[in-house]
């Protein structure tokens, strides 16, 4: 039936489509994203980066240990073989915790302590390992938290490196390289 010059579509053919729609509706509501399987992690997040580094590429992974509160960043070649970041230096480093201020941390090689005013001292420890194989932070705050963001700033063979970590309760991977800086850019 034609009205105007346009087919009117039929009443049934309406029905059925709107029919159908809320048939496919209600079958893929069912599925919610969160029981999607994952991938398999050894800890409870695992988010890596890659950095190059005079043309080789290495990878970054930053592991954390909820209940111990603590952080290891290590390295691996392409091979996924470890290795030793020589001549790595911690410049600076940002650590976002949920409804918090930005936090700046200082860092020397090979190891610094750092602490907050009015707490004890055992409980905030950043060091880099002399040798340069693993950034190791331990922090009380990160105890049981269900995420934070990690900045931290590498000088490597006078370059400068920024990596980003963030954990969230449930792991998940992130590669989206490394930005290398100036060598005298700093955190504004």
């Amino acid at each position: 039936m034609y009205f105007g010059g346009v087919m009117k579509p039929n009443i049934y053919l309406k029905l059925y489509i709107v029919f159908m729609a809320i048939i496919l509706s209600a079958c893929t509501k069912g599925i919610p994203l969160d029981s999607m399987p994952l991938q398999p992690v050894p800890k409870e997040s695992i988010t890596s980066q890659s950095i190059y580094i005079n043309g080789d590429k290495y990878n970054s992974i930053m592991e954390y240990d909820k209940n111990a509160g603590i952080i290891l960043i290590d390295f691996f070649d392409a091979n996924n073989q470890p290795v030793k970041i020589v001549r790595a230096k911690t410049t600076k480093a940002k650590l976002i915790l949920p409804n918090s201020k930005f936090e700046m941390i200082m860092f020397k090689n090979p190891a610094i302590k750092s602490y907050p005013s009015g707490s004890r001292r055992a409980k905030r420890q950043w060091r880099l390992k002399p040798k340069g194989e693993v950034i190791y932070a331990k922090d009380e705050r990160l105890k049981n938290i269900s995420h934070f963001s990690l900045f931290v700033q590498l000088k490597i063979y006078g370059n400068n490196y920024l990596l980003n970590y963030v954990f969230h309760q449930k792991p998940f991977q992130q590669d989206s390289g490394a930005m290398q800086l100036q060598s005298d850019e700093i955190y504004s």
